[in-house]
């Protein structure tokens, strides 16, 4: 129980410090090696420097909720005495419910940069498997 408690703390401190604020453009450093400053470029480029800084902000706040959901599934088998991907399984990808045919147009419409120019049939499968890993990912947090 003392292990239980002590991993629940440091995910926790771990998971406010992943939900703070990315730093801003003009967080960063003041002089590249080459003397140039975010300052002297223009604000389209800086535009797009915070938009990266706060998909990373994202994608780091995302992978650690990941790896807590993780853990606790981890914990939980342990304390079941069963194997952590059997517990995956049995909990999270056979309770999954199936991709809709609304989900499919819906994920392909607003991300169609990201599909080309095939048609939505022809990426039936890569839709599949985009959409099923996040449902997974809402039921493996649900789980935890």
């Amino acid at each position: 129980m003392r292990q239980l408690t002590t991993c629940l703390t440091i995910l926790c401190t771990l998971s406010v410090f992943a939900q703070s604020e990315p730093a801003p453009c003009s967080a960063m450093p003041a002089a590249a090696p080459c003397g140039l400053s975010v300052k002297d470029l223009d604000a389209p480029l800086q535009q797009k420097i915070a938009q990266a800084q706060e998909r990373v902000a994202a994608a780091r706040a995302a992978a650690l909720d990941a790896e807590i959901d993780s853990t606790l599934i981890e914990l939980e088998a342990a304390r079941l005495k069963v194997a952590a991907r059997d517990l995956y399984y049995n909990e999270i990808v056979r309770k999954t419910p199936p991709v809709t045919e609304d989900e499919y147009k819906i994920e392909y419409d607003s991300n169609h940069e990201r599909y080309g120019a095939k048609p939505l049939d022809e990426q039936r499968a890569r839709l599949r498997a985009v959409l099923s890993t996040k449902h997974q990912a809402a039921r493996a947090a649900e789980y935890a």
